[in-house]
């Protein structure tokens, strides 16, 4: 079962009541009933008061938005020296994913490794998937109700895997002229799997492929840049029912360009984006938040050491805005969205007992949007202690979140959250 809309409402946060003129101004907005009203409760045909009904509604909400948090802030499983994966080769995780129909596996995609690996019990154990002859690239990985698809390269072309459900084995697809593939996500909208990346040129690039539920080919739409101007990979993807966006990134120059388009369209024209220019600018997140029908953009400025969390409406009138800041770095890739809650990693600044200044790396939570942020111990790091991962990063995953990070000696450690319900839903 989904979150309703947005996070709970905090209702007659006020302290006091503003109402110039009436008997009630500059009183309390709430009064806890008398026990003897709690135990009886209200009695028929009298009016009920309102200071009573706001001290319910607000004791209510606040209980709401513990729970809310709770699946955010508690890392139980799995625990110290179990859910690890040793993986030859490679250099970090690109994603993870679950997969369709009934064995639900998890799936996990090692940067420049030679296989995807998969969980059958919820990440406690991992063993190699499905392996590939020659050498693989791995970048990313994202499923559908009835499929699960990865993204690598085989050093000449971009490919796609697939399985879907009730299917024993993986099938593979070569991309139109894809040399260079960095970002898979499905967009539930419209039900295709939209692929970002850059074409021969280069000139960046988006591949579009009809959810097929495994079936190989899946068609396949090129979408193309509108006004070539711009010379980097697509490597942010985002999917709201109105609008699709995209941005691309180059990390000598630390600039982003930023596309939209609709259903249907097969070129993507140039789109405001938020400051994002200049060394040390860059992108870390792109997000669409359903339960609040916004984009979101995190962008981290090196000079100040933070992170600049914008957001934009779904038909995208009004351009970006600047909500909150985080005072830290968020980890490139590492946010995800689940319901009414946005998940990150962070090194965030800290001043110790000392005054000395240290980066502790932690998972920043909101619940609202981004418009406020919470810090919780990084669970990856947690678990594993030393030596550190070299990069945490966050994914949903059916109802839950799950934390994961590299290791030295190939190791890739996960942790998943707490969530009401049966794994995986």
């Amino acid at each position: 079962m989904s979150r309703p809309k947005g996070a709970p409402i905090l209702w007659a946060e006020e302290i006091l009541i503003s109402k110039p003129g009436h008997p009630s101004d500059g009183t309390p907005t709430k009064v806890k009933p008398s026990t003897g009203m709690i135990e009886a409760g209200y009695v028929p045909d009298v009016r009920r008061p309102a200071v009573v009904d706001n001290w319910k509604d607000n004791d209510v909400a606040k209980r709401l938005l513990n729970v809310d948090f709770l699946e955010a802030f508690n890392w139980p499983e799995p625990g110290p020296g179990s859910g690890s994966a040793t993986i030859t080769g490679g250099n970090g995780v690109g994603g993870v994913a679950i997969g369709p129909g009934p064995d639900r596996r998890l799936v996990i995609v090692h940067n420049l490794g030679d296989a995807l690996y998969a969980s059958y019990n919820g990440g406690y154990s991992w063993a190699a998937d499905v392996g590939q002859v020659g050498t693989i690239n791995y970048y990313d990985v994202a499923s559908s109700p009835s499929s699960v698809a990865a993204l690598f390269d085989d050093g000449t072309d971009g490919k796609v895997i697939c399985y879907g459900t009730g299917d024993a084995t993986w099938t593979s697809q070569t991309l139109t002229t894809a040399p260079t593939v960095r970002r898979i996500i499905y967009d539930p909208y419209e039900s295709v799997y939209l692929i970002g990346g850059a074409n021969a040129s280069p000139l960046p690039k988006l591949w579009q492929l009809a959810d097929g539920s495994g079936a190989m080919p899946m068609t396949e739409v090129q979408i193309n840049q509108a006004s070539p101007g711009d010379t980097n990979p697509i490597q942010w993807i985002a999917a709201s029912p109105d609008y699709k966006i995209a941005a691309s990134y180059a990390s000598g120059t630390d600039t982003s360009f930023f596309y939209q388009w609709e259903a249907g369209d097969t070129a993507f024209p140039a789109m405001s984006s938020p400051p994002v220019s200049g060394a040390g600018h860059s992108i870390r997140a792109l997000l669409w938040l359903p339960e609040d029908e916004v984009f979101l953009a995190a962008v981290y400025h090196a000079a100040s050491t933070s992170t600049r969390i914008y957001t934009a409406l779904s038909t995208l009138a009004g351009g970006w805005t600047l909500v909150e800041t985080i005072n830290g770095e968020v980890l490139s890739d590492s946010m995800a969205v689940l319901g009414s809650l946005i998940v990150g990693a962070v090194e965030a600044n800290v001043t110790d007992g000392s005054g000395a200044a240290i980066t502790p790396r932690m998972l920043c939570v909101s619940g609202d949007a981004g418009l406020s942020w919470e810090l919780v111990s990084d669970p990856v790091q947690r678990h594993q202690g030393s030596p550190t991962p070299e990069a945490t990063k966050v994914r949903a995953v059916g109802n839950r979140f799950i934390a994961f990070g590299y290791k030295a000696a190939g190791e890739v450690f996960t942790a998943l959250s707490i969530r009401a319900g049966a794994f995986p839903a």
